[in-house]
């Protein structure tokens, strides 16, 4: 029996996308628009509700920026990434 080979390269650059590939991609965008949703409407309304609770910017900054551990910096990266054993300074 002979075996066939694929080249997988030449098969993404030469093959079509499906409808599932354009869903699964529309679904991407909108979670990372409304992703960044938060933090952008934070922005908008920090000024209001510093002025609102009468508290300065530096009492409220912390409950602006803190937000699921992400205020570390690469907490963003997949755990694998953040654990390497190559030197990162990311803890």
């Amino acid at each position: 029996m002979a075996s066939r080979s694929i080249n997988v390269g030449e098969l993404i650059d030469t093959g079509k996308m499906s409808a599932f590939q354009y869903w699964v991609l529309a679904l991407c965008i909108c979670v990372n628009f409304i992703d960044g949703y938060d933090v952008q409407s934070m922005a908008y309304v920090g000024p209001a509700i510093v002025k609102g609770w009468h508290v300065s910017k530096a009492v409220i900054t912390p409950a602006l920026t803190i937000r699921s551990g992400r205020s570390r910096p690469c907490a963003s990266l997949p755990a694998w990434a953040s654990a390497a054993p190559i030197p990162m300074r990311c803890r």
